[in-house]
């Protein structure tokens, strides 16, 4: 049995714009963030799906509306799908952490996975929450497809294990709104494949 899922990223806030980091910080979508959710409900019209679900954030759940109307869905919470919790820098702009704290900031990109941020969570936990969160909602929906509207750390969660190993260091470009599709086959040990991304320089089909 396996459930395809269609990951997307939430639309655009103020913090994009400005570079800034927002993690677990609960910010709203901006004007054009909200187009964009419109258009997404517009692009999804008409698909079937049998569950909409996104994280608690607000910028993921004012994504995740509109296209839930639009199919006659109700939207689920699932806090497991919340963005990396960057806990102390979260609202400092990526630009100014760099330049203070450029040795904390060169480990910070290089993700080895126990590095773990000051009053936040490590890449591992992280990897480990949303992959966990992503397979409970394939073992909940056995040969169902669901939307799940995410953040894009979540998105390039499911992107590295979904990924073949020759694959995994792609470069990603997880978009506002973009879509990825992936499938989980819930077993004993889940198995995934990525069908499609909008976040890959190019669409992956196996």
């Amino acid at each position: 049995m396996s459930c395809h899922i269609w990951l997307v990223r939430h639309g655009e806030t103020d913090w994009n714009l400005e570079g800034r980091i927002q993690g677990h910080t609960d910010t709203d979508l901006n004007e054009n963030g909200r187009l964009q959710a419109d258009r997404l409900a517009t692009r999804l019209r008409g698909q079937r799906f049998d569950a909409v679900y996104s994280s608690d954030l607000k910028r993921a759940r004012d994504t995740a509306t509109p296209a839930a109307q639009a199919l006659n869905l109700k939207v689920g919470l699932e806090e497991r799908l919340r963005e990396l919790n960057f806990g102390a820098y979260e609202g400092l702009k990526s630009a100014d952490v760099r330049a203070k704290h450029p040795d904390w900031f060169k480990r910070f990109i290089s993700t080895k996975p126990d590095f773990e941020i000051p009053d936040g969570e490590s890449y591992r936990q992280f990897f480990d929450r949303v992959v966990g969160g992503l397979e409970s909602l394939a073992e909940r929906h056995p040969n169902q497809r669901l939307l799940v509207v995410t953040h894009g750390g979540c998105v390039s969660c499911a992107l590295r294990r979904a990924l073949p190993p020759s694959e995994k260091s792609r470069p990603l470009a997880i978009g506002n709104t973009s879509v990825t599709r992936i499938e989980i086959e819930v077993g004993e040990a889940c198995v995934w494949r990525l069908l499609e991304s909008e976040a890959l320089n190019g669409a992956l089909r196996p």
